[in-house]
């Protein structure tokens, strides 16, 4: 790899500015930050030493230490900014999804609760979509999806709705294998229902 790809090698384009990708400033923090911790420990050894030589070694120790920090320092601010960046990108993301969703809903002369019914998620939920109040998990997305009367495809939700969301910690993983909750509770009630008492 050519030194320059190396280089570009951990920008990002957000919105068509460069900003530094977010697992590559975590490792330049985390580093940053144990060379920190290391000089300031032998700085700490070095600083009873009244001998010339124990005092140049005090000196240069702190100075290692003041870099480090200023680099974790850097690194921080940076991570802030892309972050950031990142987040106003998913709430774009989130804003066009839910106009999209409201207006295919209406199209599809559907309300809130019957779109809910048909998706098996709550109504609730349908409106945080439209409003662009949280990120809607893959699940969400993909019960949304399955709605064919609404029209809506894998081709309408952005890539950065599926984006991991610095603020949120969710990680939008795909599902666990076996049956949900709801699903569950309906297999669950079905089963009580038909059960003979007595």
């Amino acid at each position: 790899m050519s030194a320059v790809a190396e280089e570009l090698s951990f920008i990002v384009e957000i919105d068509g500015l460069p900003y530094v990708a977010i697992d590559w400033l975590e490792r330049r923090i985390y580093r940053a930050e144990v060379r920190m911790k290391r000089w300031r420990q032998e700085a700490r050894r070095m600083a009873n030493r009244t001998d010339r030589e124990g005092q140049a070694l005090y000196l240069a120790y702190l100075g290692h230490y003041l870099q480090s920090s200023y680099r974790a320092e850097k690194w921080k601010r940076c991570l802030v900014f892309t972050r950031k960046a990142i987040v106003e990108r998913q709430m774009k993301a989130r804003i066009a999804f839910g106009q999209l969703l409201h207006s295919r809903r209406i199209v599809a002369g559907m309300t809130k609760q019957i779109l809910a019914g048909f998706a098996g998620i709550s109504d609730k939920t349908i409106g945080n979509i439209e409003r662009a109040d949280f990120p809607p998990t893959r699940h969400t997305l993909e019960s949304i999806i399955a709605v064919s009367d609404l029209n809506i495809s894998w081709d309408d939700v952005s890539p950065f709705l599926l984006d991991d969301n610095p603020e949120d910690g969710r990680k939008n993983k795909p599902r666990k294998s076996g049956i949900s909750r709801i699903v569950k509770a309906k297999i669950v009630s079905i089963f009580l229902a038909e059960t003979p008492t007595g």
